[in-house]
């Protein structure tokens, strides 16, 4: 079995689901490039998600702290101090997922307009399985 250095592969977590009938949660992590990880932990959602607010709250008082001092030594305009981070995993997940979903949704039915203009049918279910795959991918 080999054994992958994490810290300079991982970057970012993308989502992470407490698995059916177990008292585990699978982590998706983001590689350098394409690259996606599969990780499980032993712990239940619940403990995870408490873990994960815990490290939010950790994580916006250091952004606080950076953007402030960033700002009193005249790197950052006080404009430009709000920023878009949510503070919470749990939401952020569910708006990217909730994006994903309508970007899915568009994208799907521009294909099928598409193909149903070009060809006078629908578009075949490999064509619209390819669509999601490449979305996903990229």
């Amino acid at each position: 079995m080999s054994t992958i250095n994490l810290s300079k592969t991982i970057r970012l977590l993308e989502n992470a689901k407490e698995l059916e009938n177990d008292k585990r949660v699978e982590m998706i992590m983001n590689g350098w490039q394409t690259d996606k990880y599969h990780i499980q932990i032993a712990t239940s959602e619940r403990t995870f998600r408490r873990i994960v607010n815990a490290a939010d709250k950790v994580a916006n008082v250091q952004l606080s702290l950076f953007e402030y001092t960033s700002y009193q030594i005249g790197k950052m305009e006080k404009e430009k101090t709000k920023r878009t981070y949510f503070g919470d995993y749990c939401v952020h997940t569910k708006l990217r997922d909730l994006s994903l979903n309508i970007s899915i949704g568009t994208v799907l039915h521009i294909v099928n307009k598409a193909h149903k203009k070009a060809y006078g049918e629908e578009a075949p279910a490999e064509l619209v399985k390819e669509v999601k795959r490449v979305i996903n991918k990229f």
